[in-house]
């Protein structure tokens, strides 16, 4: 279980993560972060299974986690819409 104080922590460690990421997919889209199962998750849908998500030991661990997911799956839809060219790297 999580603290208060460990929240608050949390917080601000999800604040700082996305003010020196301005420009992640954590930054645009502030997945919710929390505790469970002592692991820190960061989510983007409506659950672990149907939406995005990132796993880590800590909340910044979790996003960085979020972050690389969503670039994968970002990547992963431009291949199989046709926009991805291996001229474009």
């Amino acid at each position: 279980m999580v603290s208060k104080r460990e929240t608050e922590e949390s917080a601000q460690t999800i604040e700082l993560y996305c003010a020196d990421h301005p420009e992640s997919p954590s930054a645009a889209h502030r997945p919710r972060v929390f505790f469970q199962n002592k692991v820190w998750v960061a989510l983007l849908g409506s659950s672990i299974e149907e939406g995005i998500v990132g796993f880590g030991s800590t909340a910044a661990a979790a996003l960085a986690a979020f972050d690389a997911q969503y670039e994968d799956l970002r990547l992963s839809a431009m291949r199989d819409n046709g926009a991805w060219s291996s001229n474009a790297l």
